[in-house]
């Protein structure tokens, strides 16, 4: 797994397609304490997105082990990770179609960073 800049975390987590254009364009324009609290709503979004994308692989792998496709191994967990990181690359490459599950994650936290994002921009 690779650091992501924070114009990659714009382009991963659930932003309308205007607020996602505006944030590229006009972030690095913004005061230090925008820039913070911008920041923060976001990689708090994105740490969201990442557990769910977790929880998502844990089920299908674990689905896997049960049908007898795969074997449980001390790696399970980093497996998972692996999985839910190369979702993640997938998303950033534009490669990787949403599921339900996954929209559902993403409508959620829309939601969620609508209600935070509205209590940065009154500040």
């Amino acid at each position: 797994m690779r650091e992501l800049s924070i114009q990659e975390i714009f382009k991963v987590i659930p932003l309308s397609s205007t607020t996602r254009e505006k944030l590229l364009a006009e972030y690095e324009s913004y005061n230090e304490n925008k820039k913070f609290a911008v920041s923060k709503i976001c990689c708090d979004a994105f740490d969201r997105l990442f557990h769910e994308l977790k929880l998502i692989k844990e089920q299908e792998l674990t689905a896997d082990v049960i049908q007898g496709k795969k074997q449980m191994n001390p790696s399970f967990e980093n497996d998972v990770a692996t999985a839910a990181w190369q979702t993640i690359e997938g998303m950033l490459s534009g490669k990787y179609e949403e599921t339900n599950k996954l929209q559902a994650v993403r409508i959620e936290l829309e939601r969620l960073i609508g209600q935070q994002t509205s209590l940065v921009n009154k500040t």
